[in-house]
């Protein structure tokens, strides 16, 4: 039996899990996967160059002025969520004051992915 860490070309992992030794090198399924022995957890670490390594914090935080958010301190090409909606840019404007607290998620690979809650209010 084998762990094994299976990753894409960034560097992301994909999936983890234990197998026959036999099917290690069949663990990388989709065109520009990689396959390597042992075990890692993909929302803290990321494979660079054959080894696993930490990933950094995200240095992204939320400001709250009414029914706007805005994203601070996120790295250059980072996505913003706003619950299951990705939005363009950094900022969002509620078009209503939600009924429940946001929830916003900044992903900037290879940081870890910055998660937090805001309420909005008219």
């Amino acid at each position: 039996m084998k762990s094994f860490i299976v990753y894409d070309t960034a560097g992301r992992i994909a999936r983890t899990g234990i197998c026959q030794d036999l099917d290690f090198d069949g663990q990388a399924i989709y065109a520009g996967e990689g396959v390597m022995e042992g075990s890692a957890d993909g929302a803290t670490q990321y494979v660079l160059a054959g080894n696993v390594m930490a990933r950094p914090a995200n240095p992204a935080s939320v400001t709250v002025s009414g029914l706007t958010l805005t994203v601070v301190g996120a790295p250059a090409g980072s996505v913003v969520s706003i619950g299951y909606k990705q939005i363009a840019g950094l900022t969002y404007t509620a078009g209503q004051p939600p009924l429940i607290p946001v929830p916003v998620t900044v992903t900037s690979f290879p940081a870890q992915d910055f998660e937090t809650t805001v309420n909005l209010a008219a």
